[in-house]
């Protein structure tokens, strides 16, 4: 079985994302206000650091509803670097701050189980992102195919400049018979004139 049963992808991230934003926003708190007595400030100063950014990503991709499966492919197909590393880093910043802070974090209960929190739900929400990416049939960046123009040599004549029909019932042909009457009033009155 190569694919999952029907699920409403919007509710599943939005709901993965609203789990990391509050987890990693209790994170922080515990970092602020002390709860951390035996880590020494360096340590506090990296769990602040990597914990405030998978807030303000988290929450930024709620507030302007990014979506994941897009940003994913702008990684895989986009030319422009700076492209591709924006896109990383909104998909990626939650997940690799929660397992850093995850793999660094020693001794405090309450703390650690928010953070196994925010990992398997950024982790969940990763994953279901590649997962409709890889299903969906790829990158959909289509190469740039521009028409082609011949420009005339000198000594080639250039072809004759579009006229319009000297009889302006013959401009607009259509079998609708309202638009015949239409047309009809309108020449009678401009011939009125």
């Amino acid at each position: 079985m190569d694919r999952i049963p029907p699920y409403d992808y919007s509710k599943y991230v939005f709901a993965a994302r609203a789990a990391v934003v509050t987890c990693s926003s209790f994170e922080l708190l515990l970092v602020l206000f002390g709860s951390l007595e035996d880590s020494n400030i360096l340590a506090k100063l990296f769990y602040f650091l990597f914990i405030g950014a998978s807030v303000a990503v988290s929450a930024h991709n709620i507030a302007l509803n990014i979506d994941g499966r897009e940003e994913i492919r702008k990684v895989l197909g986009s030319s422009e670097n700076e492209v591709r590393g924006r896109s990383a880093a909104l998909v990626l910043v939650p997940v690799l701050s929660g397992i850093f802070v995850f793999l660094c974090i020693s001794g405090h209960a309450f703390f650690s189980l928010f953070v196994l929190i925010h990992v398997l739900a950024s982790v969940g929400q990763l994953g279901i992102e590649t997962y409709e990416v890889k299903n969906s049939g790829g990158c959909p960046v289509v190469p740039l195919v521009l028409p082609e123009f011949k420009i005339p040599s000198i000594g080639q004549s250039n072809p004759p400049p579009i006229t319009p029909p000297s009889d302006r019932r013959t401009l607009a042909p259509t079998h609708d018979p309202d638009y015949q009457t239409l047309a009809i009033v309108q020449d009678t009155i401009f011939e009125q004139k």
